[in-house]
């Protein structure tokens, strides 16, 4: 077994969006059956106990003696020296290898203290690094790196890192958990209220208390009749006994929620959000919810500047005058219009699939070309697309029925099929559906059937899409049934693990979990 280790931190002073995101990462890691484990400093606030209750482990490091937090500063945000840092992880690469028999095979880093200082002895370790970045501010020696920023390319980057890094940015690589991807049709689908919902969340921490001071204006400033106010924050905000006090002397509809799990079913309810321009800000997008950005740090200003420009966001400065604030709350709460427009451009910026194409990357699962291949589940939508691929001559003449099916006949299939709840997957080339793969039970194991639309075979999408079904169902046998004209699925099933059984029935027997499909452990 392999194993990738994240080293993220969170605090009082650096919030708790580094390592939220990470493990967004490390569950879809998990369903491949790739173990995980976290290295975090003992900052006040850390959430190594968050880490555990997830399922995985975590390893504190120190903090050196004198070390304090400053946000503005990233180098304190390390609680020592980059060197003594890597090597501390590095011993706790060894002690978890002799201690658990894991290899840990990639470093996934994701903190603003660290850079080519720390990476580089993982690199004579011969230790792939992927480092997750939003600043493009310091040089890298890694395999590559995901910035999610909607305003960065890779040219932010060609003068940091070395030219055969692996460099992807954009919102489509966006860590969003697999909740709000659930909650993303029903929102979209709902209509807005007039006035509404109002929400405010300013993340884990807030140690400005934007919270408050948001909350203040709109009790003193006043709100639309029947706004309903919710305000969502986190186990690290300390100003609660305040909070609580606005409670009784707001007379408005105000409900506090701490530390919750159902956020994305919060944010799917709401009209209209107030937050900070960090990373949540694609949770905000993926569910269409229309936002009023506060520029709360510097490294927020590129997400707020490109979201507002794309019309998906309003954006103030935290200098902003909050009677301005709230002079825009009412003004969007009075125009649904407004909101709608805002909603249709926020959910097209983000499709909620960004850590399986992250997942995808660092497992190896790409095509010829390098271009990232994920799997998804199969939605109703889909029904037109896999009866097309059905339908083409050179995928059909190696079906047991090679005879095109009635679109009504296909219909009924799939609506069966879906409400069956089998396993299955829609392949996706980085954002295109490209076919589907398949299991039915047979036996002890599962029987795989897999399909490319024709105008995107010969380029190593199925042999990517069977790695990852290869690594989700590791513990159990695969059959695959292959027409023994059909040269390039035996091809590809064999090199996939397959071997003859009899006749026409070919047999993958469980293997080791979480191997990775195609990684180099150097670049």
């Amino acid at each position: 077994m392999t194993a990738v280790l994240f080293r993220a931190d969170a605090g009082l002073g650096i919030g708790h969006g580094h390592v939220f995101r990470c493990l967004t990462l490390a569950k879809v890691l998990a369903e491949y059956k790739v173990s995980v484990c976290f290295v975090c400093k003992d900052h006040p606030g850390h959430l190594a106990e968050k880490i555990v209750q997830q399922g995985f482990a975590c390893y504190l490091l120190p903090c050196e003696t004198g070390s304090t937090v400053d946000p503005a500063n990233y180098h304190s945000w390390v609680g020592g020296t980059q060197e003594n840092d890597a090597l501390q992880t590095i011993t706790i690469v060894e002690e978890h290898a002799r201690k658990t028999g894991v290899d840990i095979t990639v470093v996934v880093v994701d903190h603003y203290g660290l850079d080519k200082n720390w990476e580089l002895p993982f690199q004579e370790f011969g230790l792939p690094v992927w480092a997750i970045d939003d600043l493009a501010n310091r040089n890298h020696r890694i395999y590559g790196l995901i910035d999610t920023g909607i305003d960065k390319t890779p040219r932010d980057y060609e003068t940091l890192l070395d030219s055969q890094s692996l460099i992807c940015t954009g919102s489509d690589y966006a860590l969003i958990r697999s909740e709000f991807l659930a909650w993303r049709e029903s929102s979209l689908a709902r209509k807005f209220g007039t006035p509404g919902n109002l929400l405010i969340m300013f993340g884990g921490v807030d140690h400005q208390d934007w919270t408050g001071k948001t909350l203040n204006a709109l009790i003193n400033n006043g709100l639309p009749h029947n706004t309903r106010v919710r305000v969502v924050i986190g186990s690290g905000y300390l100003q609660r006994a305040r909070l609580n006090q606005k409670v009784h002397a707001a007379g408005i509809d105000l409900e506090i929620l701490q530390d919750i799990e159902n956020v994305a079913q919060i944010l799917a309810d709401t009209d209209l959000c107030i937050g900070g321009g960090g990373s949540a800000v694609w949770e905000r997008c993926c569910l269409g919810v229309p936002t009023i950005m506060i520029q709360i740090v510097d490294n927020q200003a590129g997400n707020c500047r490109a979201l507002e420009a794309a019309g998906a966001a309003i954006c103030l400065p935290r200098s902003v005058d909050m009677s301005d604030l709230t002079g825009t709350v009412q003004s969007l709460l009075g125009d649904a219009g407004r909101r709608s427009e805002m909603k249709s451009i926020a959910a097209a910026l983000v499709d909620g699939y960004g850590a399986r194409r992250v997942a995808s990357l660092i497992l190896g699962a790409t095509g010829g070309d390098g271009e990232v291949i994920f799997l998804r589940p199969v939605v109703e939508s889909d029904c037109e697309s896999v009866y097309r691929w059905q339908s083409q001559t050179d995928n059909r003449r190696y079906f047991r029925n090679p005879d095109v099916p009635e679109w009504s006949e296909h219909s009924a299939w799939f609506a069966r099929h879906i409400e069956s709840g089998a396993w299955s997957r829609i392949i996706v080339r980085h954002k295109k559906s490209v076919g589907i793969i398949r299991l039915q039970s047979r036996g002890s194991g599962y029987e795989v059937s897999i399909l490319i639309d024709k105008e995107h075979q010969g380029q190593g999408i199925a042999q990517a899409a069977l790695g990852l079904l290869g690594m989700e169902k590791s513990d159990v046998s695969l059959y695959a049934e292959i027409h023994n004209e059909n040269i390039a699925s035996v091809r590809l099933f064999e090199k996939a693990g397959f071997r003859p059984l009899n006749g026409r029935l070919y047999l993958r027997t469980p293997t080791k979990p979480g191997e990775f499909i195609n990684h180099a452990r150097s670049r």
